[in-house]
């Protein structure tokens, strides 16, 4: 049930104030155990001692309670509402419990604090006013007052606060100083016993600390206002020792200042009637008065505390879905107006029969109950959600001793429960089994507000029928042996009652605590069961349909993990465990059925893909030989005409050459150009070199199929056609007879540098011609050996690759660095692997050549890839790639340069993906050079799938 969170309006000093209403508790529990009531004697002057060692438990489990309530800072009604979110995933009827039995150990105290209030005022203000109905009006008024809203309880408990705890440190302080106290007197105690012997003392003693329960109220009371406290981190743990520190004064200075000053005596009558001297030394004459207003004070806390603290946490257990629906009402004021007209009716009830001793006992075996589980509740937090957020961590070790103090509290029960009559222990059960019949009326309304039948046969309903009937026995064989047995051996009947009380609080724990764990962990399991076959189950059925009708995408199945948390260390504890292991591993099959339908998704996308490339690559294969073929019909023409045309330029060159040569010979009878000669002769020898050479590449471009290379030959001609005007200005010169020496000196700087132009083109041009050689070679070869693959040594092969480009390499000072590995044969097409490996070394020096900045660097290397395989890579320090490039460098017809083709490494990755390897490039940017990674299979030895293509004709 969701709520609205509580308005935060609440300081330190109010919560104090509230918390008084616990803190003077001491003050009926010392007259009631001086006094005894009935057949139950008190412990005498031991008492003072047994409220000490009452007090000093309380201290043990303070930093525990605040360690607990700060772990929920937005919940009210103290450390027993906040055991409901600490005991969730045990069992809910275990918080329930705790909660409840909580609220039955205040609601006696309410009105009997009310009582004795009425019973002061009516002694010596309104005589005539009835005891009863005056502490009903009491409890009437503080009820308006708590409807008004928790502000308004503040507003009217500080001050009667601060008065009861003036008077409480005057009470102290004026005895002491005026010489009062009989100090030797103050520390001797005396135990009353109920009969002789060890066990008796042991009896007494326990009954006494059974009732000091009710100390615990004075620390724990300031717990009740967390989710309305201002600042809870800071103000509440402020609250809890202002409180424990007013404890202290009111459970021990007090006893014993009092113990010495007026006797033990005295303090077996009522308080307000003999408290009169301790103030007497200061007020004189209204001592008297004081203490009875004193004692007024105080006990005027009780109602008002109980009616704030105890009604929210009935509230607050009704929105954890614990109680009743309608308990979890609130006013416009904030209030739990249903909660707390219900406290206040059960304590005007409780008070009009006069709140005997055996119903407070009774009420106080409840209240242990809802203060001895906090403790255990945050060491259980402690234990298995140690990561979880604590404003507050109590100092090591009080963990523990708030464990002890709950086990002290529980033996002071059984050993001293008993003391107070049959009765007493059956309404204590009672009031602790009624917080069960109060969850099952919660469930029925919730499963009928569900549509669901109201009543569920479950585990849990049929454990706590038994154990009632196992009570009802217990207490039946009780009676009867009590019956047999002397009323004068009290202490055999002391024994039977203690064993007795021991079963009844078996089926607390049997009956309702047990079955409760094992009901809410059966449940969880049925839940996350019942979710796992819904959801996961279902889904894996459908998607293994949908595989079945290849509806792939359908084939999903949705997984969802609900651990069970039960931290119970049984088999319902392995159950649980067992199952989350099973959700584990369904969660794991239903990961794989989906990474199974990716990979199946993703490959058929993929082999759709391949199937529509290979289609593309196919007709553009198509379109490129019957374009190959056109071209090189077209060039093989233009080679010929082209052929042709230089042809006759030659010999129009070499008749140009001839009247050189005649024309130099004249020359040379003249005495003063005499040298001339060997330079025309020079100039004329090398200019018939460079149109032998023209002559050589003209025959070789017959079997070029790239028509771009002739443009280098064009330029050849101009060059030629420029040098013939020289020859002709030196030949008309020579015939006017006018050849000047610095006429000549000029034509034969001039010779020289076209010279030397010539030579650069004519090597230019040879580069070219070897380039188209190498390719056409390798293409005939291909074209006219049928592919087949061999095993072969990879550095064989790529050394025969540096060896056709050797002597280009040597020309570009291309410095060759191998870094060979261990690794053995491949078993590849060779002629496709050395066209890969010179296409890829002649591209490294192409790049280098282009970065002429700095050495030229090229390394070779063989190692073995990660899969199995052999990696050749090839790495230069040339221009490098662009990024942008590095994805495109293998398409068709791709080039960065003017004069590139843009097919080579084109052809290379189709080569490398034919023979089942890989061809990857790698650079850093421009200038950073590149490197090209060759990863080839071993495989075996077997024909290879060669395209055979028409060997170009030779001219």
């Amino acid at each position: 049930m969701n709520a609205n969170p509580h308005p935060r309006t609440v300081g330190w000093f109010g919560t104090t104030s509230v918390a008084m209403g616990g803190i003077n508790q001491s003050l009926f529990l010392l007259s009631a155990l001086f006094i005894g009531q009935g057949a139950i004697p008190g412990q005498g002057s031991a008492a003072v001692v047994l409220l000490g060692v009452g007090l000093l438990l309380s201290w043990m489990a303070t930093p525990g309670w605040t360690e607990l309530i700060l772990m929920y800072p937005n919940r009210v009604g103290g450390i027993a509402a906040t055991c409901a979110e600490a005991f969730r995933p045990y069992s809910p009827i275990l918080a329930n419990l705790t909660g409840v039995c909580y609220w039955w150990g205040w609601v006696p105290t309410c009105g009997l604090t009310a009582l004795l209030a009425s019973s002061a005022i009516q002694q010596w203000y309104l005589p005539w006013f009835p005891v009863p109905v005056m502490a009903s009006c009491i409890v009437l008024i503080f009820a308006v007052v708590n409807l008004c809203g928790v502000k308004w309880v503040m507003r009217l408990a500080m001050p009667i606060a601060t008065a009861s705890a003036l008077l409480a440190f005057l009470s102290a302080v004026v005895p002491i100083f005026t010489g009062c106290v009989e100090w030797h007197r103050a520390f001797s105690f005396h135990l009353t016993v109920p009969f002789a012997g060890w066990f008796g003392q042991v009896t007494s003693v326990m009954a006494g600390l059974y009732l000091i329960g009710f100390a615990a109220p004075a620390f724990e009371q300031a717990a009740c206002h967390v989710g309305e406290t201002i600042d809870p981190k800071k103000n509440v743990p402020r609250a809890m020792f202002a409180s424990a520190g007013l404890a202290t004064l009111y459970f021990i200075v007090l006893p014993i200042v009092w113990l010495g000053a007026l006797g033990p005596e005295a303090l077996g009558q009522e308080l307000a009637l003999v408290l009169g001297p301790t103030f007497a030394p200061l007020l004189g004459g209204a001592a008297k008065a004081t203490a009875i207003w004193f004692m007024i004070f105080n006990m005027l806390h009780g109602p008002l505390a109980a009616l704030a603290g105890a009604s929210r946490t009935l509230s607050q257990l009704s929105e954890d879905g614990l109680l009743p629906e309608f308990l979890a009402l609130r006013s416009r004021t904030d209030a739990p107006w249903a909660a707390t007209l219900i406290t206040a009716g059960m304590s005007i009830a409780f008070l009009l029969i006069g709140d005997p001793l055996w119903l407070i006992a009774a009420a106080n075996l409840t209240y242990l109950i809802g203060i001895a589980m906090p403790n255990v509740a945050v060491w259980l937090l402690r234990q298995n959600e140690p990561l979880m957020a604590r404003p507050y961590r109590a100092p090591r070790g009080t963990i523990l001793l708030g464990l002890f103090a709950a086990c002290a509290w529980g033996i002071t029960a059984v050993l001293g429960f008993q003391q107070f009559g049959l009765p007493t222990v059956l309404v204590g059960i009672a009031f602790a089994y009624s917080g069960a019949a109060l969850f099952a009326w919660r469930k029925f309304a919730d499963r009928r507000k569900a549509g669901l039948p109201g009543i569920a046969r479950t585990l849990h309903l049929k454990l706590t029928g038994a154990m009632l009937l196992v009570l009802a026995l217990d207490a039946a064989g009780y009676l009867i042996a009590v019956q047999h047995v002397p009323t004068e051996n009290v202490a055999l009947v002391a024994a039977l009652e203690d064993i007795f009380v021991i079963v009844a609080l078996l089926t607390i724990s049997v009956g309702l605590i047990l079955p409760g764990m094992i009901a809410h962990a059966a449940v969880e399991v049925s839940k996350a069961a019942d979710q796992l076959v819904q959801g996961t189950l279902a889904d894996f059925t459908r998607a293994m349909r949908a595989l079945a009708a290849g509806d792939i995408e359908a084939a999903k199945a949705r997984f969802d993990l609900v651990p069970v948390v039960v931290h119970s260390r049984d088999e319902v504890g392995d159950m649980a465990q067992n199952f989350n292991r099973l959700q584990e591993e369904i969660g794991r099959a239903a990961s794989g059925l989906e990474g199974a339908r990716g990979g199946l998704s993703q490959a058929r996308g993929a082999l759709t893909e391949m199937n529509e490339r290979l289609r593309l690559e196919l007709v553009e294969r198509i379109h490129a030989q019957d374009a190959l073929r056109e071209a090189h019909e077209e060039l093989e023409t233009r080679v010929a005409e082209r052929t042709a045309e230089l042809t006759a330029e030659i010999a129009h060159r070499q008749q140009a050459q001839d009247a050189l040569a005649e024309r130099n010979t004249q020359i040379a009878v003249i005495s003063r150009q005499a040298g001339m000669t060997e330079i025309a002769t020079n100039v004329l020898h090398n200019v018939g070199n460079v149109l032998n050479s023209v002559n050589v590449a003209a025959n070789v471009i017959a079997d070029s199929v790239r028509a771009s290379r002739i443009t280098a030959l064009g330029e050849v001609v101009a060059l030629l056609r420029a040098q013939d005007g020289k020859l002709a200005e030196f030949l008309a010169t020579d015939e006017r007879g006018r050849l000047a020496p610095e006429l000549l000196g000029r034509l034969t700087d001039e010779f020289r540098a076209e010279q030397s132009t010539l030579a650069a083109e004519a090597d230019t041009l040879v580069s070219h011609v070897a380039h188209i050689r190498d390719i056409v070679a390798m293409q005939q070869s291909l074209a006219t050996v049928s592919g087949f693959s061999e095993k072969l040594a990879v550095s064989e092969l790529i050394e025969d690759a540096l060896k056709l480009q050797g002597a280009s390499l040597a020309k570009h000072a291309v410095e060759v660095a191998r870094e060979f590995g261990d690794v053995p044969p491949v078993v590849v097409d060779r002629h496709k692997t050395l066209q890969i490996l010179v296409n890829l070394i002649r591209n490294a020096q192409q790049a280098m050549v282009e970065n002429d900045g700095r050495g030229k660097h090229l390394t070779l290397g063989i190692s073995r890839n990660k899969i199995g395989g052999v990696r050749i890579t090839v790495r230069d320090n040339g221009v490098g790639i662009p990024p942008e490039n590095l994805t495109r460098i293998f398409g068709h017809g791709f080039s960065t340069r003017k004069d590139g083709h843009g097919f080579g490494l084109h052809s290379s990755a189709n080569a490398v993906f034919e023979m089942g390897g890989s061809l990857v490039a790698q650079s850093d940017g421009p200038g950073a050079g590149a490197t090209f990674t060759l990863d080839l299979p071993l495989g075996d030895a077997a024909p290879a799938r060669t395209i055979h293509l028409s060997p170009p004709s030779t001219p």
